[in-house]
């Protein structure tokens, strides 16, 4: 058994994965700064930086799968039948962001357990 994806899927994959690195990419910046400024203790700081760089992620790639259905949909109203506006094409568009935040929560949990068994809690 083969999966098949349409073409159009494929694009919004790989929007998505463009949304998701940058959204990534900005809040790690934002989180690594922002927890040396709070001066939050070092064993808490990974684990923080790789749920903020999740979150930054997920938020991305649902953000951009949303906008651009919503300007499909705009655009129809103007142009009738111009885009085909799904609710698949905006989860397309979400999956790499929310599989990037699923990635980064898992490690950020074994990081945190990791650290524990170290004794970096006492």
């Amino acid at each position: 058994m083969t999966l098949t994806l349409a073409p159009d899927k494929i694009a919004h994959l790989k929007a998505g994965a463009k949304a998701a690195a940058f959204g990534a990419l900005v809040a790690f910046v934002l989180a690594l700064v922002m927890l040396y400024a709070l001066q939050v203790p070092a064993p808490l700081r990974l684990p923080l930086l790789l749920i903020c760089t999740g979150l930054g992620a997920l938020i991305a790639g649902a953000s951009a799968g949303i906008t651009k259905e919503k300007a499909d949909q705009a655009d129809n109203e103007i142009h009738p039948g111009m885009h085909g506006v799904e609710l698949g094409d905006a989860l397309a568009t979400t999956a790499p962001g929310a599989l990037a935040c699923a990635a980064c929560l898992v490690l950020a949990v074994l990081v945190h357990q990791g650290m524990a068994g170290l004794g970096a809690w006492t």
